[in-house]
């Protein structure tokens, strides 16, 4: 003989699948808030470079390629950060 609990209108295993649903909702929400950190770290970067570009200073090292890199990267967590709040709308 099986017994089921059933809590409401949910089962264990209903209880079970909300929890994984929190679950991977609340990781999705954290890789989120991560990602935003990053991108506020990057425009950090390029805003020193850009002072750094300003001021003449290392204007012969690398700072224009820099700024470009770190832009890039920017773009690419931007993208990152949309596809991460897109999962999170269709879950």
């Amino acid at each position: 003989m099986h017994f089921t609990a059933q809590v409401g209108n949910y089962t264990n295993q209903n209880l079970g699948d909300k929890m994984s649903d929190f679950k991977k909702r609340m990781d999705i929400k954290r890789e989120v808030i991560e990602r935003e950190f990053e991108m506020e770290s990057i425009k950090t970067r390029v805003r020193d470079i850009e002072w750094l570009i300003e001021m003449g200073e290392d204007s012969n090292d690398g700072s224009f390629d820099d700024r470009r890199k770190a832009l890039d990267k920017l773009k690419f967590v931007s993208r990152e950060v949309a596809e991460l709040k897109i999962r999170l709308l269709d879950e």
